[in-house]
């Protein structure tokens, strides 16, 4: 598969196509599609991976690990204060492009609220985070 191919992409292959007739074998055109992937969403050359943290992972900060798509695996920095739907940009870790740098992975963060009982109420917010 060439590099830098994106949905709908189509290569032209010379002389690999139908040869039933006399004369020269025609042309063979493959037009790509990519399917949806379990962890990324594709936007041309671009990935958006989501991310779920924790109420307290978002009020304090995290470090969190996150695996790009050429299996490296990266150490993301979550700053204190952090709120869901924040999008982080980590350069050149996308899909490759033709003659160009990778396009950026996006992390977009999901604060999980836990749900909270009667009881939990008069806990120390500490011991719900």
């Amino acid at each position: 598969m060439p590099s830098g191919v994106t949905h709908g992409s189509q290569v032209r292959y010379p002389g690999m196509g139908d040869n039933s007739h006399e004369g020269p074998a025609g042309s063979l055109t493959v037009e790509f599609i990519i399917k949806p992937h379990d962890m990324y969403r594709v936007d041309e050359y671009d990935l958006t991976m989501m991310l779920n943290i924790s109420v307290g992972e978002a009020m304090l900060g995290a470090e969190k690990i996150i695996e790009t798509l050429d299996n490296r695996k990266l150490k993301l920095h979550i700053k204190s204060g952090t709120q869901s739907g924040t999008r982080l940009r980590i350069p050149e870790c996308g899909l490759p492009q033709r003659n160009q740098p990778n396009g950026n992975l996006y992390i977009e963060v999901s604060v999980q609220i836990p749900s909270l009982t009667e009881q939990d109420l008069d806990k120390p917010l500490r011991t719900l985070i």
